[in-house]
């Protein structure tokens, strides 16, 4: 479900006739047929849409319709009948002690499959960088769209750091022997400059371009 989501994003973003409403009727769609037939899944997805949320710039569209698809999901479970099979709230009395770990044991493998699924998206791109007086060890990095990145950044001179502005993705400022690293999706497409914001660093020629095709 959570490729599904990032495939539904990134057609919008191609699509300039397809708008935020629309996708989020087609959105709202699959998650009323999903509901009906697995609630306890859709509330992991829930969850999941809160661990990934933090990644994106949120002033971009991804960020919306994410947080509104969670809004939404939300509201349909609030709405919706505990599903009879699968106990959800913990607080439910009189549980049978062993079909409450059968019930564990369900989800505890939806999460499992959930989570494998995030372990490919982290993967995408994680890149080292490091940086000295005046420049980075790269003045170019390429990623492609929805690609999560992770920057592992650390300083060989001085005191630096790493900011894109556009994804709202900064490392620490840090001295040499003390690694830092940031994550953020590239959910918009174009050519972004990256840039040490320490003192006059970026005006003395420390940035580099980040291209996201």
């Amino acid at each position: 479900m959570m490729m599904f989501l990032f495939s539904w994003l990134a057609f919008a973003q191609y699509s300039p006739t397809w708008d935020d409403a629309e996708l989020m009727d087609m959105l709202e769609t699959k998650i009323d047929a999903m509901i009906q037939v697995d609630r306890n899944r859709t509330i992991i997805i829930a969850n999941k849409i809160v661990t990934i949320l933090p990644l994106f710039n949120p002033r971009s569209r991804g960020y919306y319709i994410l947080e509104s698809l969670y809004d939404y999901i939300d509201l349909r479970v609030a709405q919706t009948k505990p599903d009879t099979t699968i106990m959800i709230e913990v607080t439910s009395p009189a549980v049978d002690p062993s079909t409450m770990q059968e019930e564990t044991t369900m989800m505890e493998d939806d999460t499992a499959m959930m989570d494998t699924s995030m372990d490919d998206d982290e993967a995408d791109q994680i890149i080292n960088i490091s940086g000295k007086n005046l420049e980075f060890s790269m003045d170019e990095i390429i990623v492609q769209q929805w690609d999560v990145v992770t920057i592992n950044f650390e300083s060989t001179q001085g005191t630096h750091d790493r900011v894109v502005d556009e994804f709202d993705a900064a490392t620490e400022v840090v001295q040499p022997g003390t690694p830092t690293s940031v994550t953020f999706v590239a959910d918009t497409i174009g050519e972004f400059e990256y840039y040490c914001s320490v003192g006059s660093h970026r005006e003395g020629g420390m940035v580099g371009n980040l291209i996201v095709q």
